[in-house]
């Protein structure tokens, strides 16, 4: 894994290892972890115990299932797997895995998958086009600069989700685009094309700070 890494030219990144499924889920919390290799045979819980167990938490991390038998395949995509290493496992492998992973992270980081009030089907928004996102009541409401919509949801979960793709909380009830901020006054953000937005003074040092890193 470290080898793979290093040949992407990857420099932050850690890799945490655990002795049985048990001392994972001792120590596990959501979006604590992007990738989660599984082994399918391990002590007091198998792979895919530990599995519906973090499936529970978290729905997003990745999983990928290590096993010697391929009749186990069908079972781990109940778990919204990403793929199996077969035993004995070659770089190979791994650095063919990774690559498709890491082709999907990038290609996932452009979108956000939402079901807009209405509507029967999932809509992908375009994260490039969204300035910012409101809350009122149990309804998030998503700006871009000609267009609004509107679908149910949690801020909190929202903030979890988009953080990791370049938004950034500034109060209670909104969620920014970083790349979307023109000007910082102090106790108002404005954004691209006038919109004027609440900072809290919750959030003020940590906006401070991002746009810091933004604009150096």
């Amino acid at each position: 894994m470290t080898h793979y890494f290093s040949c992407q030219k990857i420099q932050t990144f850690q890799i945490v290892e655990f002795q049985s499924g048990v001392d994972l889920l001792c120590t596990f919390t959501p979006a604590l972890y992007d990738l989660i290799f599984l082994d399918v045979m391990m002590p007091e819980l198998d792979g895919f115990q530990v599995a519906e167990q973090i499936r529970k938490m978290d729905l997003h991390v990745d999983l990928i299932f290590v096993t010697s038998m391929e009749d186990q395949i069908q079972k781990g995509f109940d778990y919204n797997a990403k793929g199996y290493l077969y035993k004995e496992v070659h770089q190979e492998q791994i650095d063919t895995l990774l690559n498709r992973l890491l082709v999907e992270r990038k290609r996932s980081d452009k979108f956000y998958k939402v079901r807009l009030k209405g509507e029967t089907a999932n809509t992908l928004l375009h994260l490039a086009d969204i300035l910012y996102f409101e809350v009122h009541n149990k309804d998030i409401y998503g700006f871009t600069q000609n267009e609004t919509f509107t679908f149910r949801g949690k801020i909190a979960q929202l903030e979890q989700d988009l953080v990791p793709k370049g938004f950034l909380r500034v109060h209670r009830s909104y969620l920014i685009n970083q790349k979307k901020i023109f000007k910082n006054f102090g106790n108002q953000i404005v954004l691209r094309g006038g919109f004027e937005i609440p900072l809290s003074r919750k959030y003020k040092s940590l906006v401070q700070e991002n746009i810091k890193k933004r604009w150096q």
